[in-house]
């Protein structure tokens, strides 16, 4: 009896403990949680400034920027191969080489009957010192510039003579002028009229030998040029033989005049040289001519005959020099062999895929990125990459192309997106490694921000409730902005840093 006594004690015992701890419970989750019967807590949470990011998330495969499959251009027997697969390549690297045999047979003749046509023009080309165009437009320059030296003769150098000397008045009466007394030079009249009346002449032929002056040395016979050009200066010469015979027979008045009549002697010497020279220049040219190759002569067709064959023989050479490259490959990148489709003395095709070579230094990766995401992404937007293969490894790249047209998978439209590396691509990612991207599409740094559940919407407005200084809570509206992909959301206008807001949870 008395055990069952004590027992029951126990019990009571027990009942009041147990009573005593559910209440204990109820308590702290009425602090905790804020309910009591399904009742909800407030939570407040601090408006901070920070960094909102918006990401694209997909799924993409690492592929070299440059693969190429390489052949021959000409077929025939490979000779030699200088990789196999796994090799590491160089840019410009010899690969694959055909027999060549017959080739430089065709380029070595080519080369010598070039060289013995090279030799044989040069013979024909030693019939003269100078080439027949060479001679033409030296020949033309001279008789151009015998006018020059005829007009600068005549009008700049005895006009100084003539009162009027360019008009139908020309006068030719040098004197000597000492303040207001004037010495004449003692030139009859009957020489002073007939050098005037030949100035007159000779200021006709000038402005006609300039007309005609015109088309010189455009391809016209120069003959009727030459022989204009040696009478002018044969006419302009005794003009300048008459004036040079009245200059020298003035006497000076006083010896003091000397150094002007001097000076007078001078300038008519000067005149005449220029015209001797302007004749020696054409005659000389004129000789040239004759001796060098006539434009239509045999002599001078021999030359055009042999230059086209050398031109014609320089393009044979080329033609085998490039038929010589037909028979070997080189690689146009550098990095690795991945196939070889031939073994040495194997008779290949032309166009038919002999070896392959992938760039593994320059990899990028491939992603195909949904039409309701794509208008998000721009070229240049960061991105960061993991691969299923290097669990832990982040690496930086960027987007640099975006497909400019869709692409069906399963029925939905996608865009093909090209990413390249940022940072060094080390030698274990391979061209084939699923990569998972997170495309940066927008960034904003220091920003106002609050979580993206913290925002209630209604009437198509957005609406958090802030508590105030005094422990109020007021509902207030706020204008949204960029969404992170963190869960956090911009806001633009409503809300500063430091104000509380009240979230139910």
């Amino acid at each position: 009896m008395e055990t069952v006594n004590k027992i029951k004690t126990k019990l009571k015992a027990n009942k009041k403990a147990a009573i005593i701890s559910a209440a204990a419970f109820l308590l702290v989750a009425t602090v905790t949680f804020g309910f009591i019967g399904g009742g909800s807590e407030a939570t407040l949470i601090t408006v901070k400034r920070g960094m909102v990011e918006e990401e694209v998330l997909a799924t993409g495969k690492t592929h070299a920027q440059s693969e190429v499959d390489l052949g021959f251009e000409r077929g025939g027997k490979v000779a030699t191969i200088s990789a196999r697969v796994g090799s590491r390549v160089s840019t410009g690297q010899r690969l694959v080489t055909l027999e060549q045999a017959d080739v430089l047979a065709d380029l070595g003749k080519a080369r010598a009957s070039l060289n013995q046509a090279l030799i044989e023009l040069a013979s024909a080309r030693q019939t003269s010192p100078s080439s027949f165009d060479s001679v033409y437009q030296t020949h033309a320059a001279n008789i151009r510039d015998a006018f020059v030296k005829a007009d600068d003769a005549v009008r700049n150098g005895v006009d100084s003579f003539f009162t009027n000397p360019r008009s139908f008045n020309a006068n030719f009466d040098p004197v000597i002028k000492d303040g207001n007394s004037i010495y004449y030079s003692g030139i009859s009249q009957s020489i002073r009229s007939e050098i005037s009346y030949e100035r007159v002449a000779i200021e006709k032929l000038l402005n006609d030998w300039k007309i005609a002056q015109a088309s010189l040395g455009k391809g016209e016979d120069l003959g009727a040029a030459f022989s204009l050009a040696r009478n002018n200066l044969s006419t302009i010469g005794s003009f300048l033989d008459k004036i040079a015979s009245a200059i020298n027979s003035i006497e000076s008045v006083q010896f003091a005049y000397n150094t002007t009549v001097q000076g007078y002697k001078d300038n008519v010497s000067t005149a005449r040289g220029k015209i001797n020279t302007a004749l020696s220049n054409i005659l000389t040219s004129k000789e040239k001519v004759d001796t060098a190759p006539a434009k239509i002569g045999s002599s001078y067709d021999d030359i055009l005959i042999e230059e086209a064959k050398v031109e014609s023989l320089r393009a044979d050479v080329s033609s085998q020099e490039a038929e010589l490259a037909k028979t070997v490959i080189f690689s146009p990148i550098a990095g690795v062999v991945t196939k070889l489709e031939a073994e040495r003395g194997e008779i290949v095709s032309a166009s038919e895929a002999v070896i392959s070579v992938i760039s593994d230094k320059n990899l990028q990766v491939e992603a195909d990125v949904s039409e309701v995401n794509i208008g998000k992404v721009a070229v240049g937007n960061e991105v960061e990459m993991t691969f299923d293969a290097f669990a832990g490894e982040t690496h930086k790249g960027k987007v640099f192309y975006i497909d400019p047209g869709e692409t069906i998978i399963d029925g939905v439209p996608t865009y093909k997106v090209s990413v390249a590396f940022s940072d060094p691509v080390t030698v274990k990612i391979k061209s084939g490694l699923t990569a998972n991207l997170n495309i940066i599409t927008q960034k904003k740094e220091d920003v106002v921000k609050i979580p993206l559940y913290a925002v209630e919407r209604e009437d198509g407005g957005a609406f958090v409730t802030i508590r105030d200084v005094e422990g109020v809570e007021k509902r207030r509206e706020v204008t949204l902005g960029l969404s992170g992909s963190d869960g956090s959301i911009e806001i633009v206008s409503g809300l500063v840093e430091g104000e509380e807001i009240v979230v139910n949870l």
